[in-house]
């Protein structure tokens, strides 16, 4: 059994991501839901633009992301020895 939770179900790109979920889902609150039923407090987000694309075939490889291409690609970033 897979539990999957996303914060962001509608993607710019249009695609739908139920299908990694079997088309099937559990429970869905929406944000103002969860702020009316005081289960989580209003918060200020900001958006970052990244200029890398993950379209490319390169990070994404037999199911599951390329580490090895992704961390090329970023250059290290988040890394504790850089």
């Amino acid at each position: 059994m897979l539990l999957g939770l996303t914060a962001t179900p509608e993607r710019m790109g249009g695609e739908s991501i139920l299908p990694y979920f079997e088309h099937r889902i559990a429970a869905e609150l929406r944000l103002p839901e969860a702020l009316d039923e005081k289960l989580l407090c209003p918060f200020q987000y900001f958006g970052v633009a990244d200029p890398v694309s993950v379209e490319d075939d390169r990070f994404w490889q037999a199911g599951r992301y390329n580490t090895g291409a992704l961390e090329a690609a970023y250059g290290g970033v988040g890394d504790a020895a850089s």
